[in-house]
């Protein structure tokens, strides 16, 4: 089942991502997608602390192209096939989905107001083989 989201006024593509610490609850957040970020996710310090979300196991400084150095943190996402663990910085800006997100999947935008936007998980090959030997 894909995840269905619009393109805004701002010409920004945006999807809603149900976001955890892991422990709490799963909160809808509606973020832009951006593909030139490898970040996971990119949520407010606010949003960060409202969640509760716990500081990466890695403290190395993350170089968040906006805001310069910041802190990583673990969120849990509910994603195509159920929740995953994803990277999490804090920005100055709109929260955002980047590419350490969106990996693996094939996204289609219609690129106009109100447009629908589509994320759908990528078949691998290796998934066919598999799924046709547990039959």
């Amino acid at each position: 089942m894909p995840i269905m989201g619009r393109c805004n006024v701002n010409r920004r593509l945006t999807i809603p991502v149900s976001v955890s610490n892991g422990e709490a609850p799963f909160r809808e957040i509606q973020v832009e997608i951006d593909t030139a970020s490898d970040d996971g996710l990119g949520l407010s310090p606010q949003e960060i602390a409202e969640l509760g979300l716990m500081l990466s196991d890695d403290t190395d400084l993350r170089l968040n192209g906006t805001s310069g150095a910041t802190l990583s943190y673990i969120a849990y996402v509910e994603w195509h096939d159920g929740p995953i663990p994803v990277n999490v910085v804090e920005t100055d800006r709109p929260p955002y989905a980047g590419m350490g997100l969106l990996w693996d999947s094939y996204l289609t935008g219609y690129l106009f107001p109100n447009g629908a936007v589509f994320v759908n998980r990528m078949v691998h090959w290796d998934d066919i083989k598999r799924e046709a030997q547990e039959e």
